[in-house]
């Protein structure tokens, strides 16, 4: 079953419908914190969140942050929606600040739609980009892109 999910990118906090939480991260030097909570693993690197805010960014998508911020967003949605199956498709809507929108809408889309091994491609095609949150493991395959 597609489930559709929410994630607002601002520049003070990521936010979902059912969450919300500071667009702040740490990458961790390796998985001697892995039993902790609010831990994500992505293609080899340990993220969790941290309070100290990403510097303000007028375009998101210089780096990987906001993609693994919003990971941390996917992850924590499905969690809260009941959902501990190890493989989703989901239709994802994206929300960038409204002055930003006009201007940055097919960046950030092309963000998302990365188009290489191991990534999230979109335009329906399925490939699962695997990630671990919490120590459990997620799939996930980005079907649609809003």
């Amino acid at each position: 079953m597609r489930r559709l999910i929410a994630v607002d990118h601002g520049n003070y906090a990521i936010k979902t419908p059912h969450c919300c939480f500071n667009s702040a991260l740490l990458e961790l030097s390796g998985k001697t914190t892995i039993h902790k909570t609010d831990i994500l693993e992505y293609k080899g690197r340990v993220w969790t969140l941290s309070m100290e805010r990403i510097r303000y960014m007028r375009d998101k998508t210089q780096d990987d942050r906001y993609f693994i911020l919003t990971l941390f967003a996917i992850a924590r949605e499905l969690q809260k929606m009941g959902i501990d199956s190890p493989y989703e498709e989901i239709d994802l809507a994206v929300g960038l600040p409204p002055e930003h929108f006009s201007s940055l809408r097919d960046k950030f889309k092309s963000y998302f739609c990365r188009g290489q091994a191991n990534a999230v491609i979109c335009s329906g095609q399925s490939l699962i980009d695997s990630f671990y949150y919490s120590n459990f493991k997620n799939g996930i395959t980005i079907i649609a892109l809003f």
